[in-house]
């Protein structure tokens, strides 16, 4: 060990001390030296609170340090690195692992429930055995090369709109069941691949084998998860349906609509990895992708403004961005109400917003642009700084609420045209074997070979 490695475990094992003793220490221990730590075993008070919840870890050295046991709920350790520790029980959930590496680590029922996983490294891990809430294994297998599984991100942040995307499509109860709806998925998706493809036999034939592989993969997978008592299943009753309203809502469009659904979907499903082996996405991205496929759809079809109304709203909840051009664009369709060359304008609307003061008329702007921003995925979780913007920018336009026009003369508010392309959601670049090849390490050189050590379980090789 050189005099760098492992400089700052002094200074940690008495943060611990100090801790256990309700005497406050400095726990911001960023960029830390801790490699070879060891702390399986100490008493930290772990079964009560997570211990390390209110630590600063990030861009910590980990590296062959027995970590078994302990309980990281919360903490947060972007950039660190773990590399060749072990980590045998060690619970994750919340925890922020962003650019973390666990090259090398030996990764037994660790428990990521919920972790934040962005650019996470797990190349070459040891002793992947299932963990509680998300398996170690299938995590492994969607972070290839430490390419972050986006799917499952993009999916978490759409619970945040949930209940406004059920508005909008506002379909009646289903009643399916967390057995029930694998039937329905099966049905739905097969009997609208042979309705939308009637005409052409190959691709009908194409389409329904790409489907089979990636339904058979996904309720193989909930098979598994149901003999784990250790793993959550992939349906939960409210998720179940919501898939089953969805389904209802997709295969109620036209023809149109459907066949660019069942492309995107079939195609991001069945080639979600690059490079050779299995290319098919995870149990979970299949259920997931789902719903995620409405929105990428629906940003398709509206790209050049001109689609259903529900499409819209649909667009702006699942992929909206509050920036200039949202609220220049915003600006514009609230002065169309008062245009003179705005033919289809309601009259009584025009005459209540020019009845208004300059102030009125920036308030009225302000709820305007405000109720927009509010449906978009982002808007909760910043809304301060949203809620700001808008009244900055509201503040710079008194001389548009004065004359009710931008500058001399009544001018678009630089509303973008999108250029038309078709957009994919999530692609992720395999780059690594897959985990069927991962071999357990048996000439692995640390701290796993002391005497303390000795009653460790057989790690199982995976097949």
């Amino acid at each position: 060990m050189s005099n760098e490695e492992g400089r700052d475990i002094p200074r940690f094992m008495q943060y611990i001390e100090d801790k256990k003793n309700g005497t406050d220490s400095n726990n911001d221990f960023r960029g830390a030296r801790l490699e070879g730590i060891e702390l399986n075993g100490i008493d930290l008070g772990i079964d009560t609170t997570p211990f390390f919840t209110e630590l600063n870890l990030s861009d910590t050295r980990f590296n062959n340090a027995i970590l078994e046991n302990l309980n990281f709920t919360g903490a947060i350790f972007n950039d660190a690195k773990f590399e060749s520790a072990a980590l045998e029980f060690v619970n994750f959930t919340r925890a922020n692992l962003s650019g973390v590496s666990f090259v090398g680590a030996i990764l037994g029922n660790v428990d990521f429930t919920d972790a934040t996983l962005t650019g996470t490294s797990f190349e070459n891990v040891d002793d992947i055995g299932g963990n509680i809430g998300m398996v170690a294994a299938d995590i492994v297998e969607e972070h290839h090369d430490g390419i972050a599984f986006e799917v499952h991100n993009a999916f978490d942040k759409f619970k945040l709109i949930k209940n406004k995307y059920l508005e909008i499509i506002a379909q009646p109860e289903v009643g399916v069941t967390v057995t029930s709806i694998w039937d329905l998925i099966n049905q739905q998706f097969t009997d609208n691949i042979r309705k939308v493809y009637s005409s052409d036999e190959n691709e009908k034939v194409k389409k329904l084998e790409v489907f089979s592989k990636v339904f058979d993969k996904a309720k193989k997978a909930n098979e598994v998860r149901d003999f784990d008592p250790t793993s959550r299943p992939l349906f939960t009753p409210d998720s179940a349906e919501l898939v089953a309203k969805t389904m209802s809502f997709v295969f109620s469009q036209d023809n149109d609509f459907i066949k660019e659904y069942l492309i995107l979907y079939l195609d991001e499903n069945g080639n979600a990895f690059s490079g050779s082996g299995d290319n098919t996405s995870c149990a979970k991205g299949i259920i997931e992708r789902i719903i995620l496929s409405v929105g990428a759809i629906c940003q398709n079809l509206c790209q050049d403004g001109e689609c259903d109304e529900k499409y819209k709203k649909l667009d702006l909840l699942m992929n909206g961005t509050f920036n200039q051009e949202f609220m220049n664009n915003a600006l514009q369709e609230w002065l169309e109400k008062t245009d003179e060359d705005n033919s289809e304008k309601d009259a009584a609307e025009d005459s209540r917003i020019r009845s208004l003061s300059q102030e009125e008329r920036k308030n009225d702007f302000i709820r305007f642009l405000t109720e927009k921003a509010s449906h978009l995925p982002i808007y909760q979780e910043n809304k301060i700084v949203i809620d700001t913007k808008i009244q900055e920018y509201a503040n710079s336009l008194d001389y548009v609420f004065s004359d009710l026009q931008l500058g001399g003369k009544r001018k678009k508010a630089n509303k973008t045209k999108k250029t038309k392309k078709i957009r994919k959601t999530i692609k992720i670049r395999k780059t690594i074997k897959t985990r069927k090849t991962i071999k357990t390490r048996k000439t692995k050189k640390t701290r796993k070979t002391k005497k303390t050590r000795k009653t460790r379980k057989t790690r199982k090789t995976i097949h």
